[in-house]
């Protein structure tokens, strides 16, 4: 073959290797060859004439921006252009396309949290409080109870923190419990069981003394900065620090005053709690005040209806609301009560019967309720009913030290009222009112049994005697006041509540009030008990 054939072969098959070498399209629309980046920078190739000799040139291609969060990827090439020396065709080749990229991120699985430590269970009264330390990565802990050692045992609570408190005991039986911690992951294994056995505090052999003729008396605490009446180590004292031990009347319209007050006097009842009532009449309430000081008698201000357009009853109220509305009253008007005279002598009855039974909401509240109190200015004893229509046993037991403990002043009365709670609260071994003074003994806070009535069978009446009840509370070294010296609320034939016969009105003495014309059955059976009654040793 001569070289002009030779010629037009070798062109015909580089035309045809050039054809095979044809750009691709590329999934974002542009152009290359395969394995070559996108946006790689073209090379340019030059077309020698027949003859030239053959050269070949590289050219990297730029790399691409990885897209990817965690998996990135770029690409690298060279294109190779060969120039035919016989033919002077040219033709465009890829070599050495390659691909680099970084590793992804490895994130740990999560993994449950390990089992609680240092597991710690208290017994109280009627309550067992656990506790535990933290395990590092729980979100929750599950807290588990038996009655028997290695259970079973069946789930509590699942508190967020490294606490928490069994009020669902009962004294003298032992408990036992584990915890586990717990995240997304799953659970821990079980803590090693702890055991506790709650108990009712045992009643002194004898009451604290609270009644005294000394005239030397204990000094106030230095925490204490009031001028009236103060609590100590469980027991009340006057201002001159004389032991002083309630033994009052309820009157349930203070608006009575004119005949009740003279009446009630000459009875020589050392307190009197009364409300003006369901309007709060400030001007009547401090009238009231001043004049059973006058009478040398500890007024007991409280509030039996909500303050504001509801006017809603707050016996069995557990509105927070409510109660938070009833402190801004007392606080509000903290300027007509704060003379001398009434500090000296008056106990602030927050509200009566206010708040739910056995629950942390009455201890929450009523924490907040004293705060709010001090800090407006009150430094005389406030008096705080139990919730449940007063005459809830577990608030006392369960809450009442750490609203007393709350208090700046430690000047707090916890009060309960006994109608058909009476015969339960009485009985046992102790009974309730010896365990109340076992508190005053081990916990510094006085208590007092504010209502009860007579044994009828009417609505809510007590169904012990009222003789029973104030003999027991004396026992225990506890205040009492008898309701109601007046009782216009029920309007019950004969009315069995109220104790005179005409509202209030009485002109006798402890000593004949047995058998006075002037007084119903009721009354005859509560006067004669005030015959022993001390006052404060510090009216003028």
């Amino acid at each position: 073959m001569n070289l002009i054939g030779r010629w037009v072969i070798g062109v015909l098959l580089l035309a045809t290797l050039a054809a095979c070498q044809s750009p691709e399209t590329n999934p974002d629309g542009s152009t290359g060859s395969s394995g070559v980046a996108a946006n790689s920078t073209p090379v340019a190739t030059a077309t020698p004439t027949p003859g030239t000799t053959s050269v070949s040139s590289t050219t990297p291609t730029a790399t691409t921006r990885p897209t990817a969060t965690t998996t990135s990827t770029s690409t690298t090439a060279s294109t190779t252009t060969t120039t035919s020396a016989s033919t002077g065709a040219s033709a465009t080749t890829t070599t050495g396309a390659s691909t680099s990229g970084s590793s992804p991120t490895i994130v740990d699985a999560p993994v449950p949290p390990a089992a609680p430590e240092n597991v710690a269970a208290t017994a109280g009264n009627r309550v067992v409080t656990i506790s535990w330390s933290v395990s590092a990565g729980a979100q929750s802990y599950n807290v588990q109870r038996g009655t028997v050692s290695s259970g079973p045992y069946t789930k509590l609570a699942a508190p967020t923190g490294p606490s928490y408190t069994d009020s669902t005991v009962t004294n003298s039986t032992r408990y036992y419990y584990v915890v586990s911690a717990a995240n997304a992951a799953g659970h821990s294994a079980d803590s090693a069981e702890v055991s506790a056995t709650p108990t009712a505090p045992t009643a002194p052999s004898s009451p604290p003394t609270k009644t005294s003729t000394s005239t030397v008396g204990v000094s106030r605490p230095s925490y204490n900065t009031g001028t009236g009446l103060f609590v100590f180590n469980g027991v009340l004292y006057d201002s001159s620090g004389i032991p002083f031990v309630i033994q009052g009347l309820n009157i349930d319209d203070a608006t009575s005053l004119s005949v009740s007050a003279a009446g009630m006097a000459a009875a020589n009842a050392n307190a009197v709690r009364y409300n003006v009532y369901q309007v709060f009449n400030l001007s009547t309430m401090v009238t009231a005040a001043n004049t059973y000081i006058n009478n040398q008698q500890v007024p007991i201000l409280t509030v039996q209806n909500v303050v504001g357009p509801s006017d809603d009853k707050l016996s069995g109220d557990a509105s927070v609301t409510d109660l938070q509305n009833v402190v801004t009253q007392w606080n509000n008007s903290f300027a007509s009560l704060s003379t001398a005279s009434l500090q000296k002598h008056m106990i602030l009855n927050i509200a009566n019967e206010w708040g739910p039974a056995g629950s942390t909401t009455w201890r929450d509240a009523y924490i907040a309720a004293v705060t709010s109190l001090r800090n407006a200015g009150y430094t005389c004893p406030l008096m705080i009913d139990t919730g449940g229509y007063g005459q809830d046993a577990g608030d006392l037991l369960n809450y009442a030290a750490a609203v007393f403990n709350a208090d700046p002043q430690k000047n707090i009365i916890f009060t309960i009222h006994l109608y058909n709670s009476a015969a339960g609260a009485l009985g046992g071994s102790p009974n309730l009112l010896q365990q109340l003074a076992a508190l005053s003994v081990s916990d510094g806070m006085v208590f007092a049994v504010m209502e009860f009535g007579p044994a009828e069978s009417v609505q809510n009446a007590t169904n012990v005697t009222a003789a029973q009840v104030i003999n027991a509370a004396n026992a225990s070294g506890l205040g009492w006041a008898a309701w109601g010296w007046d009782d216009p609320v029920y309007a019950l034939p004969g009315d069995p509540y109220q104790m005179t016969v005409t509202q209030g009105y009485f002109t006798g003495s402890p000593a004949t009030a047995g058998s006075s014309s002037q007084l119903t059955a009721y009354g005859q059976q509560v006067v004669p008990f005030f015959a022993t009654s001390a006052k404060e040793t510090d009216f003028p």
